[in-house]
């Protein structure tokens, strides 16, 4: 897992020019300013963590109140409350530049958080408004007045926020505008940023590589197209053979994203390199595990190569545009790169981890942003090597004006999040069902969520309880944004959990986990397992948060009938003696293995072995010397999965939590010093009142002091986890 690269070498907040008035300017007064500025708490209240607030110019709250030079790194109590409450009026009266075009005399702006800060620099760069928008010149105040941060530059330093940028610009039918006016060698480069930052396969590097060792594969042209048919044609005498060529030649496979997008979320006319850059940019925001499967890569190959040997442009889900190109046209082999370019980073992006609310910008031409985030947690989250500045062209024009009216007029694109569902009240008998083969789950009578394929609609699941209203997706995401009350939040201390775990990809293999459940939609099934006791907890408004961040209502696509067993990397977080099989138990073709410490080791099918050589060889695995005592199958310990909280739950994710929760709680049990049954994990851990803030790059809860305990923070538990490329999001946890 990889940390999220912080904008530039800041901590706190950023002050563009400050003007003292009186007094001698001197070292003494700078050094003065400055240690006492950096102590100051400038975060007002109701600003939402992730939020990054730009204030062009603030006057003095209370002149000839601060005097530095008195108590040096000492702060005036009155003159601090004086500033936040003045940087909370520019909050309130903020515009929004992603939303609304804003006057030349705004007194501020404001970014829900980095993806929309991104996507309104990718836009007015390729647009050319950059120098136009007074909070771009505040950010580029110190660069050289002909520079400009460019295009690919830009994108590059904050590939982790990329994918949702490129979603926020998608709503507006721009994110293919912003992906053209790369070159296909700068997408490439983008692309393999993102891919590291999210731990995906490098597949630009390969495509890259495998094009400059064969020497074979065509070049794409300057405008960003391919030219595999026309290439060919030069060599076999022109548009005849070039005729000859494409008719031979099979349609190429759709491409992989496809499947989960709306139709025409990727353009038909875009190139190969700027294609795979959107397609795969739009997926990873919506469902972090898919780009990260083989499938997904392999699918994503064979439609490279096909790409390579025809001029058929992009197809799409319903339909294919043909070519508009001349086939007798001669091709560009792509543009030389251009002499006297200057390569700038974005000036830093700052977030600060202990406070819950950013500290904010003050005088003329300044920008005070969230501080940069220390990586915590568990796991290996090390930084990924940065990636050298290369000599990159200058971005393409947009498109000339024909093309540019035929896209404004098409249909619009709609990438929204899944609608959020509640389970019913009504309770379940029965614990868990026996493994049986697999069935084909009824499909809901729920209109589709935009922005989702048939593969998202759930099992059909109870009706929500009557007393609670299930928001629509857009209102939904607002609500999030400006924070929504939990009484549940040590729900997300499971995320250290899982790193430790290695979850959901431990259970990838044989469970497809990872890639039916994805990473939120596992957070959210443990959580309604270990809390489905409690009838209180149904109505919170933590369930709809994970159903908007899972992306889907907890309807996986898990392996039926697959074999349990215990992964090996789990028996380092056991007792002593734990792992150690104690008993085993067959009945209609599977065996059931578990320890003395009470949880499952295995469920395997027996096949033609005896059931007790089975079980003696699945206790040698687990280090067992002898065969352990036969008992009946229904004994072993596992999780009776029963109440609202887990009644639309299906049937095969049933059987994993099942078998997985018991030693998932004990493991808990252990590190906080308590007994593993379900009401003392909801009191000492996931009973945790906060406000909860999700944002398209991050999830922030924000929790009072009281609820720091002891055993969670020795547990580590409580750390904050930062950016998780698994997740798709920095997670962070504010005390106050």
């Amino acid at each position: 897992m990889t940390a999220l690269p912080p904008w530039g070498g800041a901590d706190r907040m950023r002050i563009g020019r400050l003007r003292v008035r009186g007094g001698t300017e001197g070292a003494s007064l700078r050094l003065a300013l400055s240690t006492t500025l950096d102590r100051a708490d400038l975060r007002p209240s109701g600003v939402p963590p992730a939020a990054v607030l730009i204030v062009r110019r603030m006057t003095d709250p209370l002149p000839r109140q601060l005097d530095p030079q008195l108590r040096v790194g000492a702060i005036d109590a009155d003159w601090e409350r004086a500033a936040r409450d003045r940087l909370a009026d520019y909050y309130r009266g903020a515009g929004r530049p992603r939303l609304e075009t804003m006057p030349d005399n705004a007194e501020a702006v404001v970014f829900v958080d980095e993806a929309e800060l991104l996507a309104c620099l990718a836009r007015d760069i390729v647009g050319g408004k950059l120098r136009e928008r007074w909070w771009w010149r505040s950010l580029i105040a110190k660069l050289p007045h002909t520079a400009s941060p460019t295009l690919p530059t830009v994108l590059r330093q904050r590939a982790a926020a990329l994918p949702a940028a490129l979603t926020l610009l998608a709503h507006e039918d721009r994110a293919a505008d912003v992906v053209r006016a790369l070159t296909p060698q700068e997408a490439l480069t983008v692309l393999n940023a993102v891919e590291a930052a999210y731990g995906v396969p490098d597949f630009a590097a390969s495509v890259t590589s495998t094009a400059a060792g064969t020497g074979s594969s065509p070049a794409p042209s300057s405008d960003g197209s391919d030219s595999g048919v026309d290439a060919v044609s030069e060599g076999i005498g022109g548009m005849r053979g070039a005729r000859m060529i494409a008719s031979s030649l099979p349609a190429p496979p759709t491409p992989p994203w496809v499947e989960w997008l709306p139709h025409r979320s990727v353009p038909a006319d875009l190139g190969r390199a700027q294609a795979c850059l959107l397609g795969i940019a739009l997926v990873l925001h919506q469902r972090p595990e898919v780009p990260r499967s083989a499938a997904f890569a392999a699918a994503l190959r064979r439609w490279w190569r096909a790409m390579e040997m025809t001029a058929s442009p992009l197809p799409t889900s319903q339909s294919a545009r043909p070519s508009t190109r001349s086939r007798g046209a001669r091709t560009a082999r792509g543009p030389a790169p251009r002499s006297g370019e200057t390569h700038t980073s974005v000036p830093p992006q700052m977030r600060s981890l202990s406070h819950p609310s950013p500290p904010l910008a003050v005088p003329p031409r300044t920008a005070i942003l969230p501080a940069a985030q220390p990586e915590l947690g568990i796991g290996d989250r090390s930084t990924s090597p940065e990636i050298s500045p290369e000599a990159t062209r200058a971005a393409t024009p947009v498109a000339d004006a024909p093309a540019a009216e035929a896209r404004r007029r098409a249909p619009k694109s709609t990438i929204a999040p899944a609608q959020a569902a509640i389970s019913s009240p009504r309770t379940t008998s029965s614990a868990v069902a026996e493994p049986s083969a697999p069935s084909t789950p009824a499909i809901a009578d729920l209109p589709p969520v935009a922005g989702t394929s048939d593969r998202f609609l759930p099992a059909k699941a109870p009706a929500p309880p009557s007393s609670v209203q299930i928001p629509s997706a857009h209102d939904t995401g607002l609500a999030l944004e400006g924070g929504v009350e939990t009484a549940l939040g040590g729900v997300f201390f499971l995320i250290n959990l899982m790193c430790a775990l290695d979850l959901p990809a431990a259970f990838e293999a044989d469970w497809h986990l990872a890639g039916g459940l994805g990473a939120w939609g596992v957070l959210d099934a443990i959580g309604r397992s270990l809390l489905a006791s409690r009838a209180d907890a149904v109505e919170d408004p933590i369930w709809v948060a994970l159903a908007q961040l899972s992306g889907r209502r907890l309807i996986p696509r898990l392996a039926p009938g697959a074999n349990y067993r215990l992964p090996d990397t789990w028996l380092a977080h056991a007792p002593a003696d734990g792992h150690a099989a104690a008993a085993w138990g067959a009945r209609r073709g599977w065996l059931r293995v578990w320890s003395k410490a009470d949880y499952v080791l295995s469920e395997t099918r027996l096949g033609a072995v005896a059931p007790a050589t089975a079980a003696w060889r699945e206790a040698r695995h687990y280090g067992s010397v002898t065969t352990p005592a036969r008992a009946a199958f229904s004994a072993a310990p596992i999780t009776s999965l029963a109440g609202p909280l887990v009644a639309g739950l299906d049937r095969n994710l049933k059987r994993w939590l099942a078998l997985a929760v018991p030693f998932i709680r004990l493991r808990l049990a252990r590190a906080l010093g308590i007994t593993s049954d379900d009401e003392s994990l909801g009191r000492a851990l996931l009973a945790r009142r906060g406000r909860l803030f999700v944002a398209p790059t991050h999830v922030d809860l924000v929790m009072g002091l009281d609820s720091v305990a002891l055993p969670v923070r020795l547990a580590g538990l409580d750390r904050s986890p930062g950016w998780l490329g698994v997740f798709g999001r920095v997670i962070l946890f504010h005390f106050e």
